[in-house]
């Protein structure tokens, strides 16, 4: 009788949603599911092999949680979901911007609530503007084009379709009443867009949640520090779990009903505003025209209902966006009740009073408002939004810096008066005024950016290089979900404004409509802004192509010898073996990167394919000169005086007509490619930026993509506790295999894990579905096996308070260049030369390597071993690029072995390597060792295995 396995190997899928069979390396008819459903499923073989009786592979699918964008509908139904999803993208960037801060305690030490620390407020107030910005832009078409414009003078434009006619015979205010509702509807569909899979994230149990319990409040926390808190005890400074071990990040951070009540309620209100706002100016002679003084004038009592919605709508769109931000703050103080009836009745509030409004529209008293052919609150708004969403992410560079982030946001509000001063004042005191107070601003935001950057310890200043953007990943995620919205806002109002401004030639237009302009008649006008900004994103897009093309050129123009990590285990004939690093070097020589001489074809293909794996590794700072384009382009549209200055240049009309071309050509473009992935696939948008963003708990903006790991790390972690406490359970071990974004989950499942003992030990009648023994944690009894990962080179840098690199216990790493051969030389020749910023201290709170078992400090191997090679373009090593000494990392072969003819191997194909089977047999003799769970064999010092000079394991 064969005996029972006892190893449970658990595979995990990446980026590539990897099918089981494709996991198991087996034909798909030999798996079968054991439990879970399309989105989130267990697999094995029907039929395993005998050459590992002790062992049991699973694969763990999790892929289609990420890729629920309407994968049972119809093509085209499915490209309308796809097209909401890429409408929901900022609002996923604002979402990374909040886990990409720095000092985020996440557990008070006053309360086991939850803390958002520095900036979470900022980017709250930043996701309703987000949401608001979007509302502005669906009014600047329906109200704005179609509304005033369009069906002015009962002519429709000749592209409207004809059911709207109707609308033509009501008068200004009514044809804006009605079509207001156009944004409202609009948000509502995008907001089902992110709530209809969200209900496929939370399976069926009868367990409790081993990975979030829920104490006897209504707001979920930390078990353990909740009880240490109704004891008096206050957790010192390291005694703070990592977030990814606090239930707190899973649950009490994220937004929920409050946050959506309060994104409705300020988008309603704002309508409300905006319809309000021109009816009351429209009965000053300048409404036509920027006239504040004329406004300023005008007497209440002549338009009585407009001024009175325009303070109600005020008034409510102030209130829901301090609920919003409010929302961050911590129970105690401000409970969850509380926010949660406020933004019921802001929201409440809003619709009858968007109601009363349009009621009022249709009344005798409505058309005595001249119809002037303007929506002047719609050409202001814009500009005002961007205004504070852009000081936001310049405040974002000093988060996390005491007395800076004070003098940031007293030099920013500076800046923002300082504008609105040279326009509200213009016509009184002329140019001269406006372009000092404008210069002003220009000054006073240069300042708070080099708030952000100077005025640093020596250690600060090093700390930083070895975080994403030098410590400003908030920042690069604010502005680049600013340029998102700018770009998908301005196709959208811009491509809306050519189409009804196309000429009436159809044959079905009728002598009634009129064409575009008609004689005599005003053209039809786009939004200045939008059209701004069009003429600014060609200067955008043509530095940023200018700028690929340079760092192309500086990749491809040669062949570059780069370091590989050693394959191993070495062969007697290295040169001959088939697993065998071609044209590189396993020690960096002085002229590193060295380029490459003579090479063969088998050469050239393996280079080939790592210049191209560089090319993606650039994406980094690529997005850090978009970030600086972004915030550069938003000069001229956030300070008028410059932006009039450039439409007075003589190519600035040539540029917009570009620019028209531009965004017609992105339109397009974005259209097909939506369509086409719609109708090929029921694949997410953008690959890895997708996965990340779903990823994390929706803790900035309510509309976020819903969270998979959410369902992945209870599912993962109730598995392995299932395994560990079964049948003979002193002997059973995990060995979790882990790909790509999969490393994710495994290092959140090990946390989350740990978390649980941590409950067990201070409390033994906690909840735990398997409460873990204390003298033998369920953490000690498992192995990680990464490949293909990102989790130093990415996640520890640019999320420094959930990856960092105390959180994995590795050294950290700089930065990728630009133009650099090689684009990770600097850190290459750090490693080298033994130039390596310190580990965590011990008491400080255990990162992922002591978990395992290890200590790199002192040479201990953890049970973690991780795959890379150099034709990857997004694995990297997790502990050094340096193979001599190196605990952790191992090199896995650049050629694809499963198939016939010779192919390079590159971000897949590592589970049919020789390497992968050693790295995991390696991991199996450590349970087995001396010690054991997971000791390192004692045959060799510091409880290290012993290693061949080029640093592989013999």
């Amino acid at each position: 009788m064969p005996s029972e396995p006892t190893v449970l190997e658990l595979r995990v899928h990446g980026i590539a949603n990897a099918p089981p069979a494709a996991m198991l390396c087996v034909e798909e008819s030999r798996v079968r599911r054991t439990v879970g459903d399309e989105f989130g499923s267990f697999w094995v073989v029907a039929d395993p092999p005998a050459d590992h009786p002790e062992l049991r592979t699973e694969a763990y699918s999790w892929g289609n949680l990420a890729r629920s964008g309407g994968s049972a509908l119809a093509v085209v139904g499915r490209a309308f979901v796809h097209v909401g999803w890429l409408f929901v993208l900022p609002f996923g960037l604002c979402n990374l911007a909040y886990w990409a801060r720095r000092q985020i305690p996440g557990e008070e030490a006053s309360s086991p609530w939850w803390d958002g620390g520095p900036g979470a407020i900022a980017i709250r107030m930043f996701a309703v503007l987000q949401t608001l910005f979007y509302v502005v832009a669906f009014m600047s078409v329906s109200v704005d084009l179609v509304a005033v414009q369009c069906l002015r003078d009962r002519q429709p434009c000749a592209a409207l379709p004809g059911w709207l006619d109707g609308l033509a015979d009501l008068g200004p205010l009514q044809r804006s009443a009605v079509l207001s509702l156009v944004p409202i509807v609009l948000m509502l569909v995008i907001y089902l867009v992110g709530l209809r899979a969200r209900g496929r994230f939370d399976p069926n149990r009868d367990k409790p949640d081993t990975a979030t319990k829920t104490m006897p409040s209504e707001v979920r926390s930390d078990h353990r520090n909740a009880l240490r808190w109704l004891r008096g005890e206050r957790p010192k400074p390291g005694e703070f779990p990592p977030l990814l071990e606090s239930s707190g990040f899973w649950r009490r951070s994220k937004v929920a009903h409050t946050s959506e009540r309060a994104h409705f309620a300020a988008s309603i209100s704002l309508v409300l505003f905006l319809l309000a706002w021109d009816a009351w100016i429209g009965a000053s002679g300048s409404a036509s025209e920027w006239d504040p003084a004329a406004w300023l004038a005008l007497d209440p009592d002549g338009q009585p209902v407009p001024f009175v919605g325009v303070i109600v709508g005020a008034v409510l769109l102030a209130g829901s966006i301090t609920i919003t931000a409010a929302a961050g703050l911590s129970h105690t103080r401000w409970s969850t009740r509380s926010k949660r009836a406020w933004s019921s009745i802001a929201l409440v509030a809003s619709v009858l009073a968007y109601l009363a409004w349009l009621i009022w529209s249709f009344t005798p008293d409505a058309t005595t408002v001249p119809d002037d052919g303007k929506a002047l609150g719609l050409t202001i708004v814009p500009g005002v939004i961007s205004t504070i969403c852009a000081l936001i992410a310049v405040a974002s560079l000093t988060w996390g810096y005491g007395g800076h982030r004070v003098a940031a946001w007293v030099l920013l509000t500076g800046a923002f008066v300082s504008v609105i001063v040279a326009e509200l004042w213009r016509a009184d005191h002329g140019q001269d005024w406006r372009m000092w107070w404008s210069a002003a601003a220009v000054a006073l935001t240069a300042l708070a950016v080099i708030s952000g950057y100077a005025f640093h310890s020596k250690a600060e200043r090093a700390n930083r290089k070895l975080l994403g953007w030098h410590g400003n990943a908030a920042a690069v995620a604010l502005l680049v979900a600013l340029f998102s919205s700018l770009v998908i806002t301005s196709l959208l109002v811009v491509g809306a404004h050519a189409w009804l401004a196309s000429p009436a030639e159809s044959p079905k237009v009728t002598g009634y409509r009129r064409a575009i302009p008609a004689p005599g008649e005003p053209p039809l006008e786009p939004p200045f802004f939008y059209e701004r900004f069009g003429a600014i994103l060609v200067v955008v897009l043509v530095v940023l192509i200018l700028l690929a093309a340079t760092a192309a050129l500086t990749a491809l123009i040669r062949y570059a010898v780069y370091t590989v990590p050693d394959l191993w285990p070495p062969t007697a004939d290295a040169a001959e073996s088939p697993d065998r690093n071609r044209a590189g070097t396993t020690d960096p020589p002085d002229d590193y990167p060295e380029v490459l001489g003579d090479h063969d074809e088998k050469d050239r293909q393996v280079v080939s394919a790592r210049r191209v794996a560089s090319l993606a590794h650039r994406g980094e700072p690529m997005l850090r000169w978009l970030a600086i384009l972004t915030a550069v382009a938003l000069v001229p549209l956030t300070v008028p005086l410059v932006a009039e200055w450039l439409e007075q240049q003589a190519g600035w009309n040539r540029l917009v007509g570009l620019s028209a071309w531009a965004l017609g050509l992105l339109s397009l473009a974005a259209v097909a490619w939506v369509v086409t992935n719609a109708a090929t696939s029921t694949e997410r948008p953008l690959g890895l930026v997708w996965d990340i963003i779903c990823f994390f708990p929706r803790a900035g903006h309510p509309f976020t993509p819903p969270c998979y790991a959410e369902r992945t790390v209870p599912e993962m972690q109730e598995r392995i506790a299932d395994w560990l406490h079964g049948d003979d359970a002193e002997d059973r071990r995990v060995i979790i295999a882990a790909h790509s974004m999969g490393a994710t989950l495994a290092v959140a499942t090990l946390f989350a894990m740990h978390a649980s003992e941590q409950e067990a030990a201070d409390d033994p009648q906690s909840n735990a579905a398997v409460p873990p023994s204390p003298a033998r944690p369920d953490t000690g009894r498992v192995a990680l096996l990464t490949y293909g990962v990102q989790l130093r080179a990415y996640f520890s840098r640019f999320f420094p308070e959930v990856f960092g690199a105390r959180v994995l216990g590795v050294h950290g790493t700089v930065g990728p260049s630009l133009l650099g051969l090689d684009p990770w030389k600097n850190q290459v020749k750090r490693e080298w030369i033994d130039r390596r910023p310190p580990i965590p201290d011990p008491e400080e709170p255990p990162s992922l390597v002591a978990l395992l078992g290890g200590d790199l400090q002192e040479e201990t191997s953890p049970r973690w071993r991780s795959l890379w090679r150099r034709t990857d373009y997004l694995g990297f090593p997790v502990a050094s690029y340096r193979s001599k000494g190196n605990l952790i990392d191992r090199g896995a072969t650049e050629r694809a072995p499963r198939t016939y003819l010779w192919t390079v191997a590159r971000h897949n194909g590592y589970l049919d390597t020789e390497q992968y089977a050693l790295a995991r047999d390696e991991l199996l003799e450590m349970f087995l060792a001396p010690g054991a769970p997971g000791a390192a064999p004692s045959a060799s010092p510091a409880g290290t295995p012993a290693t061949a000079p080029g640093g592989a394991p013999t």
